[in-house]
């Protein structure tokens, strides 16, 4: 009797247990749609409600800069895990999440480079919590040099871009003395373009001939054996 029911308890299993099994068809489907996730940063920029007061009596306000992690394309079959490299701290976000199809997260600190990992997991169906994909996403931060003169005067440094996705191995002074010795090289060089030729034509003309002077030499041998040559000739044939 204890056999026949174990049986039946069995029986009422069977489909079950099948049915949640994540086949290798769903498993290509959900890679699949994991893989047409594309991701981005957006930065939306301001003015601080902070006035500051300038020498001249002016008033002056800093501008401010909000970035924003995007994931593109997530669907009801999917949702997405985002840590951040700040604090660790981990968020999930389903498709109920999405606005207009985007997902929209951030951390506001405008003057640390944050480097998100979003892992990409199945919503439903027999492979729901399969991790199906991992990738990352940096947000830069504002680039402090930007606002000295020395870049005001060599924006197209890499040294003077608006925001920076990698932090340097240097301080900030460093890299200030970095990009005027850039300007310092660039402006010797334009300096040595515009120094004119002072050189008359002759001695253009003498230093062509000395350069090549070899070339001169085997010419003026070859025409003089050529002259002699033909003047000979012209006397035996006289002659005879």
């Amino acid at each position: 009797m204890k056999t026949l029911i174990f049986l039946a308890f069995s029986f009422f299993l069977l489909p079950m247990s099948v049915n949640a099994i994540c086949t290798n068809a769903e498993t290509v489907r959900l890679n699949a749609l994991a893989n047409t996730l594309t991701t981005d940063f957006e930065v939306k920029r301001g003015v601080s409600d902070e006035e500051i007061l300038t020498e001249d009596g002016g008033v002056l306000r800093l501008p401010t800069y909000d970035f924003s992690g995007k994931v593109y394309g997530l669907t009801r079959d999917l949702y997405i895990v985002v840590k951040n490299s700040v604090n660790s701290e981990s968020r999930t976000f389903s498709f109920s999440d999405a606005r207009d199809g985007v997902i929209t997260f951030s951390d506001l600190d405008e003057n640390r480079i944050i480097n998100y990992t979003i892992e990409v997991y199945a919503a439903r169906g027999d492979c729901v919590r399969n991790l199906l994909r991992t990738f990352s996403l940096t947000i830069p931060k504002v680039n402090e040099l930007r606002d000295f003169l020395v870049c005001q005067n060599a924006p197209e440094h890499y040294l003077c871009r608006e925001f920076i996705s990698t932090d340097w191995d240097f301080d900030i002074f460093e890299a200030a003395t970095r990009v005027n010795e850039y300007i310092e090289r660039n402006k010797e060089a334009e300096d040595e373009e515009e120094v004119p030729d002072s050189k008359t034509f002759f001695e253009n003309l003498f230093g062509f001939i000395n350069e090549y002077k070899y070339f001169f030499i085997g010419g003026i041998v070859i025409i003089t054996i050529g002259t002699i040559t033909f003047i000979m000739f012209r006397r035996k044939r006289s002659v005879k």
